[in-house]
């Protein structure tokens, strides 16, 4: 028997150095409030992600205060998760996590040191195979001094292993061979303009030929045409239905609706939530803008097939929920209190 839509559940990943540090898993009770399912301590948890299957699930963390790792478990029908392997990064600030095509490797973003990280898996174990550094900066003298891969994600054909570099304003396409992992000679390279944009995260529009990318620093949404390991810009938007005339804000997550008819993407500073219908070619229309409750709404998510919203308001330190209605997402007057929360993952 399948799960209906209340016993759905979603994680939630905590970052700190205290024994509050972790993994969290939920579901929405029948009165509509979040219960806590289950708890999986990870100091510094990060990004998560999952297998297609729902039976693992890698997490970014740390082991020290100077060591980033990778972690990865097994996870169950109800959210409860079990430890498989811990394994350094390699890398610095460690901050996005995706499986490969395949699902033999695991990759992860590592922002501080502009790297992407390689791992093959075997056995359900993580062995290291590559770290592969980028080099060079654009134009913002402090957010660009040096190269920060923010996301590294397949692309829809399955050829290709993407990185966003917010420092570089690129993203790199590394050509993928399954069972072999990347390999960085021939990758192929998107510039985005203008410079000081500063590209944070993808997401892509299955079975078209459109991606949307969202800039931190400029705080806009692109429509991008892909096409075998290469981006063009076709569109842009702000984030922000006004003009500001400093840094003040920074763009953060961009998540598509179960039925990728919504987008969704979030403001830190300007602490908001904008939402775009999206057509059947991929067009954004403004649907609503709304304010998140919360301080730097670093994550967000849409829940419950789409019947619900949350946002992970980390300098808050809390998550905020939203019901769907006529007139588009409403708090529904559910919070929860974690520390820092830095990623919202529906399972």
């Amino acid at each position: 028997m399948g799960f209906g839509i209340m016993d759905r559940f979603f994680l939630i990943a905590a970052y700190s150095d205290t024994e509050q540090s972790g993994i969290y898993s939920f579901r929405f009770a029948a009165e509509g409030h979040p219960e806590k399912l289950g708890f999986a301590p990870l100091k510094g948890a990060g990004y998560l992600a999952k297998s297609r299957d729902g039976k693992r699930l890698a997490a970014t963390c740390t082991l020290d205060e100077t060591t980033d790792a990778l972690a990865f478990f097994q996870m169950d029908k109800k959210g409860h998760l079990e430890l498989l392997d811990l394994q350094p990064t390699g890398g610095l600030s460690s901050c996005h996590v995706a499986f490969s095509p395949d699902e033999n490797f695991v990759y992860t973003a590592n922002y501080r040191s502009g790297s992407l990280t390689e791992f093959r898996l075997q056995n359900d174990r993580l062995m290291r195979t590559q770290v592969i550094v980028h080099e060079g900066r654009s134009t913002h003298p402090k957010r660009q001094d040096a190269p920060h891969v923010h996301y590294v994600h397949p692309t829809p054909d399955a050829r290709y292993i993407a990185a966003v570099d917010l420092g570089l304003d690129a993203i790199d396409c590394y050509f993928f061979t399954q069972g072999k992992g990347i390999s960085e000679r021939g990758v192929k390279r998107s510039w985005i303009a203008p410079a000081a944009s500063g590209p944070r995260h993808l997401e892509f529009l299955p079975e078209t030929h459109r991606a949307f990318l969202v800039n931190e620093l400029a705080n806009t949404v692109m429509t991008l045409d892909y096409a075998d390991g290469k981006f063009q810009i076709v569109k842009t938007v702000p984030t922000l239905p006004f003009a500001l005339d400093c840094y003040t804000s920074k763009a953060g997550a961009i998540r598509f609706s179960p039925e990728r008819q919504m987008l969704a993407v979030s403001n830190r500073g300007v602490d908001s939530l904008l939402f775009f219908q999206v057509s059947g070619e991929g067009e954004l229309t403004q649907a609503q803008f709304c304010y998140c409750g919360g301080k730097s709404p670093r994550d967000i998510h849409f829940l419950d097939g789409g019947e619900r919203f949350a946002s992970a308001d980390e300098f808050s330190e809390k998550v905020t929920f939203f019901r769907r209605t006529e007139r588009g997402y409403e708090p529904d007057g559910n919070e929860l209190t974690l520390p820092r929360p830095l990623c919202i993952l529906p399972c």
